[in-house]
């Protein structure tokens, strides 16, 4: 409402400094999507050679299962340049947050194999960590699952896996 709006743009200022704070000091690598996409492959194989660790969220706006959403594949490229300087293949360990359950859950680790090409690394390994994810979510009590879409609470899916609908001929 109109007469509330003063608070909100007042709350705006308040805000502003305080996330600016947190993101600089979170210790985050900038994901680009243009041609300094290398810049964050860079940064994030120096971490990893470093000996951190690094977390990153690779689902995009297209549904997978009502679990998950569908990967972008091109995360997996940071395994081939991994493997080129510390001459180790990288481990991905699927990940799944149960925040209604208060508990994290880690899978077995899918390994990079530099002998297969970048192409099929790119579609096993995200076949793998989304099936790996997807197994940990339903072998779970039921819970609501927060989706990667912004939707409001009561509209969060259960950790049911959802079969997409069969079109009839």
């Amino acid at each position: 409402p109109s007469s509330i709006r003063w608070f909100y743009r007042l709350l705006s200022y308040v805000i502003a400094p305080f996330s600016a704070c947190v993101f600089t000091n979170a210790n985050t690598i900038a994901v680009y999507h243009d041609t300094r996409v290398m810049s964050t492959f860079k940064q994030t194989v120096n971490k990893l050679a470093e000996g951190d660790s690094v977390v990153i969220f690779p689902e995009k706006n297209e549904p997978y299962n009502g679990i998950l959403w569908q990967f972008q594949d091109r995360f997996v490229d940071v395994a081939r340049l991994y493997k080129k300087k510390t001459g180790k293949a990288l481990a991905f360990v699927p990940f799944y947050l149960a925040p209604n359950l208060k508990q994290m859950y880690f899978g077995e680790p899918v390994y990079f194999c530099p002998e297969n090409s970048m192409d099929e690394e790119r579609t096993r390994i995200c076949k793998e960590l989304a099936q790996r994810i997807t197994d940990i979510a339903v072998g779970l009590p039921r819970h609501r699952v927060v989706p990667y879409p912004n939707l409001p609470r009561k509209e969060y899916p259960f950790n049911e896996v959802k079969e997409p609908a069969c079109e009839n001929a």
